[in-house]
């Protein structure tokens, strides 16, 4: 299952020196198959978007049996700080 929530617990940013900026967001969903769940652009067709940064295909999201789910979404900057 891909996650959609309005109820995260924690978002983390981190900013590379190679211009890559990494958000990681925290947040307890209901995963109804009892097992570990990974899933990607790959998997899904679909992007990753974080407001003011736009969307990018690089993330990846795994949800345990539990429902803790971590979202990671990978975007670039230009070495001006801005978006491509």
């Amino acid at each position: 299952p891909v996650t959609f929530t309005s109820d995260t617990k924690q978002v983390y940013s981190q900013n590379g020196k190679d211009g890559n900026v990494n958000f990681k967001c925290y947040a307890e969903v209901d995963n109804p198959t009892g097992r570990a769940v990974k899933c990607d652009f790959e998997s899904t067709g679909l992007s990753c978007g974080v407001l003011g940064f736009g969307g990018t295909e690089s993330w990846k999201q795994v949800i345990d049996s539990e429902g803790n789910a971590v979202l990671t979404c990978k975007f670039h900057w230009l070495k001006d700080g801005t978006p491509p």
